[in-house]
């Protein structure tokens, strides 16, 4: 039978049988053949699209023909020929894009006799890492957003717990641009305290790939289940039996408790700061011996600027928390007002005890230190050498550092919104270490922060079930 096909059409024409998977960016190659192996070098020879018309390459009189091109091809083809006197033939295309995803034909004429078959290529890329951001409380847990850009074809997002167990998105939404790329948003509620560590990861599986980033919720974010709940969900059982005196006690309990919230708010409000379940805030102060003669430090040792510009690119007009933390967990706010953003030079964070500060110190996790800030404006993390530091947005008015001891974890808050900024890989502290804080230009200052310092939007993590609304 294939005798008698070949017979009567004298030729087929062959290509791969499997999609052709092309990142973007790169190029690819295209190639088909004639069967049997014939010279195809007086033949007329195209690769196109759906319509014959949409050429992608055409070859005929033996040269290329560029008149039929489509536009978007135009300066990105090759004809490889090496092998025409064999009928074997093949189109690269350089640079590939997203456009260029799809079906294709590969045609051969000779005289009245043509011959074509279909080609796939399915186009794949890898867009941005997962950010991760707080977004609030839903029906007693903490709801997270996953977000990330540029992907192609449609990723899958999927979240996943410290065990690395599947956790199931409350709602995902996919969007395509002009361009084509697809940008996605997840999001998840996450009902216990100590399901702390989640991920999320976007995965192209065309490719095979994925992007991961993980966030540590803090456990004072997690909403605190009221005493009067816990006996209101052992009554109903037997609520049928004993209604009248069930709903006595709940009543009583209710009232008791309300009564220790609002003395509990009130000696919230007379203190002036916040208690965190995981944690302590600390009242952090500034030693003034660690204060590098350039700042100027406020009595109470909350705030600190720069007297005179920094000359020297050696100098780093620093200085320490007064007290050295060893163990636990804990967590201070600083707001940071600057003038001029985008001179402003200035960092914050931790570092180890008795860590270089002067001289040409990269104040980065291997010299021990974890900060982030900005410098000429740019606000970025101090990542490690062999590391590509991610470009932040711009820097809030006030950040939150949170930080446990135990687990190695280092990370930072936007206590403006409640959103999450950065977390550093998991470190190990070996001794005490400070709260880290240096400023590099005129115009910019700090200020320790306590609980009533705290945007009302975002109220101050406590013992009390924060609003629905809040972090």
């Amino acid at each position: 039978i294939l005798f008698f096909i070949i017979f009567v059409k004298q030729f087929v024409v062959l290509g791969p049988t499997e999609p052709i998977v092309a990142l973007l960016g790169t190029d690819i190659i295209l190639p088909c053949l004639l069967s049997p192996l014939m010279s195809a070098e007086h033949m007329e020879v195209r690769w196109f699209r759906s319509q014959f018309s949409e050429a992608v390459i055409v070859f005929q009189k033996g040269k290329e023909e560029t008149d039929e091109q489509l536009v978007e091809y135009t300066g990105r083809t090759e004809l490889i020929s090496e092998f025409i006197t064999e009928g074997r033939l093949a189109v690269k295309i350089y640079n590939v894009q997203i456009s260029d995803n799809g079906k294709y034909q590969c045609y051969f004429r000779k005289g009245d006799v043509y011959e074509q078959a279909s080609l796939e290529v399915k186009v794949a890329g890898l867009g941005s890492a997962p950010h991760l951001r707080l977004e609030g409380h839903e029906d007693g847990g903490v709801k997270l957003a996953c977000m990330a850009d540029g992907w192609f074809p449609q990723p899958q997002v999927q979240w996943r717990d410290n065990r690395g167990g599947k956790l199931s998105s409350l709602s995902e939404t996919q969007a395509q641009d002009e361009a084509g790329f697809f940008h996605m948003k997840a999001l998840i509620v996450v009902q216990e305290s100590s399901v702390r560590n989640v991920s999320c990861s976007i995965c192209n599986k065309l490719l095979s790939q994925e992007k991961i980033s993980a966030i540590d919720i803090p456990e004072s974010f997690f909403p605190k289940t009221s005493p009067w709940k816990k006996a209101l969900s052992g009554i109903l059982p037997v609520v049928g039996i004993l209604l009248g005196i069930s709903i006595f006690f709940i009543l009583k309990e209710r009232k008791k408790t309300k009564k220790l919230l609002q003395e509990k708010k009130e000696d919230k409000k007379d203190k002036g700061k916040g208690e965190k379940q995981s944690g302590e805030m600390m009242n952090v102060t500034l030693d003034p011996a660690s204060a590098h003669p350039g700042l100027v430090l406020s009595r109470n040792g909350k705030d600190t600027k720069v007297e005179n510009a920094v000359k020297n690119a050696e100098e780093k007009c620093s200085v320490l928390g007064r007290e050295p933390i060893t163990s636990g967990r804990h967590y201070w706010e600083e707001k940071v007002e600057m003038e001029a953003q985008n001179k402003a030079t200035w960092y914050l964070g931790i570092c180890r005890e008795g860590v270089s500060r002067s001289g040409w110190v990269r104040e980065s996790p291997e010299e021990g230190f974890w900060i982030i800030g900005c410098y000429d404006g740019t606000f970025q993390p101090i990542v490690s050498k062999q590391s590509v530091a991610p470009s932040l947005e711009k820097p809030p008015e006030q950040i939150g550092i949170f930080l446990d001891c135990e687990a190695g974890d280092v990370s930072f808050y936007n206590m403006t919104d409640g959103s999450h900024i950065y977390n550093f890989p998991p470190a190990s502290f070996s001794g005490p270490v400070h709260p880290y804080f240096s400023i590099q230009t005129l115009d910019t200052s700090f200020t320790i922060c306590g609980v009533s310092d705290r945007p009302e939007s975002i109220p101050a993590p406590s013992l009390e079930t924060p609003g629905t609304n809040s972090l």
